[in-house]
């Protein structure tokens, strides 16, 4: 990659905040198309059933605080690490399109709720909130390198 395309990962949380009316768009334009969209998750003996739209919010808002968190250290004058930037925005950006969106994304539309595939959609979608949840631990790295390397200067 060229050094201008990696250019926006200097400062993404102008990704993270460009993802949210997004995130809302495509909720907004689901919601018109199915009436009564839900995220069904099987643990053990329990099912947590979450309207699709709440969950869209909640996503949004977490997102909304990884881009506060990116625009205080840029703020702050805090150098992070362009590459771990890159990771851990691309993760977070597209985990979290997965998670909301596995039915139209992955599975196309065969993809129903009350078929035998919902144990292996509810298993991927664990792996992906897994590797989206270790993936915020390059922020927390990032952070770290980027403050320390501040006291060094």
């Amino acid at each position: 990659m060229g050094r201008k395309y990696i250019k926006i990962f200097e400062k993404p949380h102008v990704i993270f905040w460009g993802a949210i009316p997004l995130l809302l768009l495509i909720s907004f334009i689901r919601k018109i198309e199915m009436e009564s969209s839900a995220l069904d998750i099987n643990i053990h003996d329990t099912y947590f059933v979450i309207a699709h739209s709440h969950f869209t919010l909640l996503v949004s808002v977490l997102i909304a605080f990884l881009g506060f968190i990116y625009f205080l250290s840029n703020k702050l004058k805090i150098i992070l690490n362009v590459w771990l930037n890159l990771i851990h925005t691309l993760i977070t950006i597209f985990g979290t399109l997965f998670i909301s969106y596995p039915f139209t994304i992955v599975l196309g539309e065969q993809g129903s709720r009350f078929t035998d595939r919902v144990a292996y959609e509810n298993a991927a979608i664990v792996i992906v909130i897994l590797i989206l949840v270790g993936c915020q631990l390059l922020l927390l790295i990032n952070l770290i390198l980027g403050i320390l390397k501040k006291r060094t200067k």
